[in-house]
């Protein structure tokens, strides 16, 4: 959990230009979602260099996404209940994983 609510946050590269997916993370997290103009560019490294050398950009906003209250209780609902299960299936579901990784020797066809 975290210690207090969330403001929003700033989404950039290329699934913010989803709008269904970042609709689905703006419900399920409960927090309004800033999107970036131009988020499918790389600019975050351009921001994070230019803060380097002590400058700050800010960048432009496309859009905000707000979450849908009735969404983001079903959400909530639904976390729940996987919180409930999770230490239920843990036991099965992680050999399961292990199992699906192939064999060490085994070379991946773009290899």
């Amino acid at each position: 959990k975290l210690s207090g609510p969330l403001g929003s946050f700033r989404i950039n590269g290329g699934g913010a230009r989803n709008r269904a997916l970042v609709q689905a993370i703006a419900d399920a997290t409960a927090t309004t979602l800033e999107i970036v103009a131009h988020a499918g560019e790389a600019c975050a490294p351009a921001w994070l260099a230019a803060r380097a050398v002590g400058h700050r950009l800010e960048p432009g906003l496309d859009r905000i996404v707000r979450p849908q209250p009735e969404n983001s209780r079903r959400y909530e609902e639904l976390f729940e209940i996987y919180r409930e299960l999770y230490p239920r299936l843990a036991p099965v579901t992680h050999p399961l994983a292990a199992s699906a990784q192939p064999p060490p020797n085994i070379k991946k066809e773009t290899e």
